[in-house]
């Protein structure tokens, strides 16, 4: 998936391997507090990909 985080569309793209996850600019961006509950202001990466 190839998210648009503009207008919150994501684009489908088949047939390519995902980055890894450290790699992944997707993975750096950061949570939107109006619509992730589980958010605190000192979070440095979306709480939701923290083991």
């Amino acid at each position: 998936m190839n998210p648009n985080f503009e207008d919150m569309r994501c684009e489908m793209i088949y047939g390519r391997v995902p980055p890894p996850l450290e790699e992944d600019p997707v993975s750096k961006q950061p949570c939107y507090p109006s619509l992730c509950s589980i958010l605190t202001p000192s979070t440095a990466i979306c709480p939701k990909f923290q083991n």
